[in-house]
C-alpha cells in the first residue's frame, strides 16, 4: 500500500511560478565560459548550483525521507495489524482515518507557517513523527496500534511532508529553476523514497523484526531536525 504525492505537494508547486525580480533570474551574474545547463534549453540552473544550495538539498532529503517512511509504514503496518487480528475492513478504516487527519491538518499547518515560518513547525513535525513512528513498535493489540497509526501517519507526518516540499520548491524558485524541471525533481524524489522504502523495510523486517525498520526510520526523522535548525554564524 502506498500513496502518490498528496494535495499539499501539488499545492506547493505553483509557488514556483511567481515572477522573480530580474536580479534573481540568473545565479551566475558574471560572464563566463559556456556551460551545460539544466532546466531549460537556453539557460536555467547549473548542476553545481543545485548541489551547493543547502536549502535545496535539505528539502530534497526531507522529501525522500518522508516518502521512504510512508512507503515503509504502508507496507509494514497492515501486516502488523493483521497479525494482531484486525480484519481487512478495520485496516482499511485505519488508513482512511489517517488520510483524513492528514487532509484536515494541512490548512492549519499553512496558517501556522504564515505566522511562525518554517523552522519551528518543521522541527515539531519531525520530532512528533519520529517519536510516534518509534511508538508503533510498542502495542501488542490491534486497537492501540490502529490509534497510533492514525496519529503517526496523520497530522505530524503530513505537516513534515508539506514543509519539506515547501523548502525544496522555495529553494528552486530562489535559484530560478523552471517549473517543469522543479516538478520533475520533486516527483522523482518522492517516487525514489517511496519505491526504496517499501521493499527495504519488508526485507529488513523479514531478516529481523518489524521493530527494526520502524526504529531506524524514527531515528532518521529525529536526526533530520539537526540541519533544519538555524546554523550559527561564523565570526
Amino acid at each position: 500500500m502506498g500513496r502518490r504525492p498528496s494535495a499539499s505537494m501539488n499545492a506547493a508547486i505553483p509557488a514556483m511560478t511567481r515572477t522573480a525580480p530580474p536580479s534573481t533570474w540568473r545565479t551566475d551574474q558574471e560572464p563566463g565560459p559556456p556551460t551545460r545547463r539544466m532546466g531549460s534549453p537556453r539557460g536555467g540552473v547549473r548542476r553545481t548550483t543545485l548541489v551547493s544550495n543547502r536549502r535545496f538539498m535539505l528539502g530534497l532529503w526531507l522529501v525522500v525521507l518522508i516518502a521512504c517512511t510512508i512507503g515503509a509504514t504502508y507496507t509494514l503496518l497492515p501486516l502488523r495489524l493483521a497479525g494482531f487480528g484486525a480484519s481487512d475492513a478495520q485496516i482499511g478504516v485505519t488508513f482512511v482515518l489517517a488520510a483524513l487527519a492528514s487532509a484536515l491538518v494541512t490548512p492549519w499547518v499553512g496558517r501556522v507557517i504564515d505566522r511562525r515560518g518554517i523552522v519551528v513547525p518543521l522541527t515539531l513535525a519531525l520530532a512528533a513523527s519520529g517519536l510516534l513512528i518509534a511508538a508503533l513498535t510498542l502495542p501488542r493489540d490491534a486497537l492501540p496500534l490502529a490509534v497510533l497509526t492514525v496519529l503517526a501517519l496523520g497530522a505530524p507526518l503530513a505537516a513534515a511532508e508539506m514543509r519539506g516540499i515547501s523548502v525544496m520548491t522555495d529553494a528552486m524558485e530562489h535559484i530560478g529553476a523552471a517549473l517543469a524541471f522543479g516538478t520533475m525533481l520533486l516527483n522523482l524524489a518522492w517516487a525514489s523514497g517511496e519505491t526504496v522504502g517499501a521493499p527495504a523495510a519488508a526485507t529488513l523486517s523479514r531478516a529481523t523484526s518489524d521493530a527494526v525498520p520502524l526504529v531506524l526510520l524514527a531515528a532518521a526523522l529525529l536526526l533530520a531536525i539537526l540541519p533544519v535548525l538555524p546554523q550559527p554564524r561564523r565570526a
